[in-house]
């Protein structure tokens, strides 16, 4: 609980070291203009070149007072469950892929793969962040996943052993996050992805998930569609903001 004594901003730990600057987010999803001015206010006192900061998509009043303080808007975020006991997708069979468990000789080609999603992420709508540090940050999540971050890495191969895809799904209680999907940016338009995510659900529900969760960006139309079609529905919408603080050349 946030109260008038208590700082608007936290220090993330990790991503002030892994970017090299001072980065915090924000304890409130809620602004109005002087909450706004206390948030910049304590940012500034404990040094913080950069704040993120997530508001519902609804929240008129928040959005003013976020833009109105400098905010850059750098992502819209949704958030789409099914729950475990709708229909199944059925088993994607396909002559040219199989998805199993990877291998650590795949590891490789899903770092390239996630470097593909990187280019999509709100790190990458920034361009404060260097494109580097971007792609080097999604290397290091696959990489991180692949070492026990998550509860399986199932990887959709070709016939000759080439990575296509991959999707990260890890379990939170009953609920069963497919934390990052990625596939090859050549192959998108051979039922990959809806390959992928299928697996997926039939892994969650093979656990005992009552409900699956994805997370995707607002301009990703057909990753959105995809998941529509396989039972997911809307329920977030998030815009999400990073406020710098210091000048541009940091």
């Amino acid at each position: 609980m946030v109260t008038a004594a208590t700082p608007l901003v936290e220090r993330l730990d990790w991503d002030s070291e892994f970017f090299g600057i001072e980065i915090g987010r924000a304890r409130t999803g809620r602004l109005d203009a002087s909450l706004a001015e206390r948030l910049a206010s304590d940012a500034r006192a404990a040094g913080f070149a950069c704040v993120y900061f997530a508001a519902a998509a609804e929240d008129f009043e928040t959005v003013v007072a976020a833009e109105g303080l400098g905010c850059h808007l750098v992502d819209v975020r949704v958030v789409l469950e099914r729950p475990a006991e709708g229909p199944l997708p059925p088993p994607t069979a396909h002559a040219e892929f199989r998805i199993e468990p990877g291998s650590a000789d795949d590891l490789p080609r899903l770092e390239a793969i996630a470097i593909d999603v990187a280019r999509a992420s709100r790190y990458a709508a920034d361009q404060r962040f260097p494109r580097e540090d971007t792609e080097r940050l999604y290397r290091t999540w696959i990489r991180n996943a692949w070492n026990g971050y998550v509860d399986a890495v199932l990887v959709a191969h070709a016939g000759d052993g080439e990575v296509l895809g991959f999707v990260c799904p890890k379990m939170h209680g009953e609920l069963c996050d497919l934390q990052l999907v990625g596939v090859a940016s050549a192959q998108r338009q051979r039922r990959v992805g809806r390959g992928l995510v299928s697996a997926g659900i039939a892994w969650g529900c093979e656990r005992g998930a009552a409900r699956l969760q994805v997370v995707t960006q607002g301009r990703n139309v057909p990753a959105q569609r995809l998941y529509q079609q396989l039972g997911f529905l809307t329920t977030e919408v998030k815009l999400y903001y990073h406020l710098w603080l210091t000048p541009a050349g940091r």
